[in-house]
């Protein structure tokens, strides 16, 4: 009797699609590009309506994190934190470096429906900057330079 043994190898990273339909990004996928649409490296590229899940922390030393250019895009941080390169302490609070620099996430200003809930953002020039509608819910932006979240209106 033969015996036949399949083996199924998964390589790179832990990205892709969910078992609930939801594509993953991570800070292993970012390297190599975490869905079509994003190419290798910082800011992962959002350019596609969907529904999108942070699976580790995100930490984007010297970029923005995330760019979202679609509308209707629904991001869950899942609890994890994106994290840039910006440091804050002290009382007054001091910044270093002071100067505007990346955002945690980046929405274009045309895009709207774009939610981003559960997680935070910090140490960037700004945390989130939002498109014309959406909702942000259960973030947390912290120790940015310049600001937390900035709205913008349509």
């Amino acid at each position: 009797m033969k015996r036949i043994l399949l083996l199924a190898l998964s390589f790179g990273c832990s990205s892709g699609y969910s078992a609930d339909g939801v594509l993953e990004l991570n800070q292993a996928c970012a390297s190599v590009g975490c869905f079509p649409g994003d190419v290798a490296g910082l800011p992962i590229e959002i350019t596609y309506s969907g529904s999108y899940r942070l699976t580790s922390n995100l930490s984007a030393p010297s970029t923005d994190g995330i760019r979202i250019s679609a509308n209707a895009v629904e991001l869950d941080l899942g609890g994890f934190t994106i994290s840039g390169p910006v440091s804050c302490s002290g009382s007054p609070l001091v910044c270093v470096p002071a100067s505007y620099g990346p955002g945690g996430i980046v929405v274009t200003p045309t895009t709207a429906g774009v939610v981003v809930r559960n997680g935070q953002i910090q140490g960037f020039g700004g945390g989130i900057f939002s498109g014309q509608s959406g909702l942000i819910e259960s973030v947390t932006s912290q120790s940015n330079a310049e600001k937390g979240i900035v709205a913008r209106s349509g």
